[in-house]
């Protein structure tokens, strides 16, 4: 049991140590599609894809939060085309 444990505990360090660089693999300036960015864990993705230089496509109900997030998105990543559905 607790090897078994210790097995678990250690891949889960491996992951959360080692977060590939996609902007090399995908290239900057790639389109990526969030849905949900308006909030929680999709916003947080979104700004994150932004920093790496991704450009993002939004997606969420709510028209006011993603206008929102989209002009928060430019102020801090300016070279950053959004593109809000």
């Amino acid at each position: 049991m607790l090897k078994t444990g210790y097995k678990l505990l250690k891949n889960v360090l491996h992951l959360l140590k080692s977060t590939p660089d996609v902007s090399r693999r995908y290239g900057k300036g790639s389109y990526v599609l969030i849905t949900g960015s308006t909030d929680g864990i999709g916003k947080a993705l979104t700004f994150e894809f932004a920093k790496r230089g991704f450009n993002i496509v939004s997606v969420s109900r709510s028209a006011e939060k993603l206008e929102q997030t989209k002009n928060d998105i430019q102020s801090k990543f300016p070279e950053t085309k959004v593109v809000s559905i």
